[in-house]
């Protein structure tokens, strides 16, 4: 019998460990232009600059309509819910990565997809929540479910290095631009077809919300997902933790995910790690969630990770109450609430 019950508990806590969300993903957004026209379009706060006959088909320069495919991913529960993968592999070394913001653009011809003309790139003036300096480009090998530096000097184990604070940004490696400064200059363009010059307005908006946003800027020539980053490797310090479900006389056996307030990024501990591999960042405000198989949260008490002194207890044994919330999730905007994110 004790056989027989173990071996239904050992079943009960993997299914607990099958997180499953009930929030759907970020979806595309589409925006149709005609394939010789130079582009401006405004997405949200951030701005994408087509130019003309930027896209080839069958390798050959595309003509017709363009079905332009364009998301974002500002935050942290952005990365969660469209199940971001943070890992940076290099030197046989695994870190986190923490993102400035990232986007995924495809565009489409006669229902295929198309692949950029040489020498066309287009430029993404992406919007920011999270200010970071020292932040690079990454693409995501979606293969291997992680990400790779677009740079010249990505793959140079000199190149992976944690960039100090104080280190400009280093889009593709280009030492000379600004890549936060938000154009206030008006760009003339002259239309390949009439010849006709056309400003096009990049900035200057009326807007103060607009004016008042910051920015990255990176020059695209792939159909993927691009991720300005840079490597987490802040000071972390070791705790021994076990999380008790408020009411319910039993300790949390699933997934944790450990969110900075100020850090665009996402952290996760599975069970098997509580006693011995949960780190935490000192100084720093966070929250700690969980999400069962059925949808359902559990938040971590506010008021007992406010009162943490993370220094103080390292190697130390802590007990952090989870509040399981008894109906699904089912929106980005609830599970900000919940978790104060």
């Amino acid at each position: 019998m004790k056989t027989k019950c173990l071996a239904i508990g050992l079943l009960l806590l993997a299914l607990q460990a099958q997180a499953q969300w009930k929030i759907p993903e970020t979806p595309f957004t589409t925006y149709a232009f005609d394939a010789k026209e130079c582009k401006v379009i405004q997405h949200q706060n951030s701005r994408i600059f087509i130019p003309s006959y930027a896209f080839y088909l069958d390798g050959k320069p595309y003509e017709g309509e363009v079905q332009l495919q364009y998301r974002q991913f500002l935050d942290q529960l952005d990365i969660l819910l469209n199940h971001i993968p943070m890992a940076y592999h290099e030197n046989d070394r695994q870190h986190t990565l923490e993102s400035g913001g990232m986007f995924e653009l495809m565009a489409y011809g006669k229902g295929k997809l198309l692949s950029f003309a040489p020498d066309k790139k287009i430029n993404v003036q992406l919007e920011k929540k999270f200010a970071i300096n020292g932040g690079e480009t990454f693409i995501l090998d979606r293969n291997k479910g992680s990400w790779y530096k677009d740079t010249p000097f990505g793959n140079q184990p000199a190149a992976n290095q944690q960039l100090p604070d104080s280190k400009a940004a280093l889009w593709g490696d280009n030492f000379w631009v600004n890549a936060d400064q938000w154009w206030s200059e008006p760009m003339w363009v002259v239309d390949p077809v009439t010849g006709v010059q056309t400003m096009q307005v990049v900035a200057g908006s009326s807007d103060m919300e607009l004016r008042n946003q910051a920015f990255s800027t990176l020059q695209v020539d792939q159909m993927a997902m691009y991720n300005v980053d840079k490597i987490l490797e802040e000071e972390r310090i070791p705790l021994m933790v076990e999380f008790p479900l408020k009411g319910k006389n039993q300790l949390l056996q699933s997934e944790v995910y450990v969110v900075y307030k100020n850090r665009n990024a996402m952290l996760s501990y599975q069970p098997s790690s509580f006693q011995n591999g949960f780190e935490l960042l000192p100084d720093e405000p966070f929250t700690i969630f969980s999400v069962s198989k059925d949808g359902k949260v559990a938040v971590a008490d506010a008021d007992v990770l406010a009162g943490l002194n993370v220094r103080n207890n390292k190697g130390k044994k802590v007990s952090i109450p989870m509040q399981v919330v008894d109906k699904p999730v089912t929106s980005k905007e609830e599970l900000a609430l919940l978790t104060g994110l």
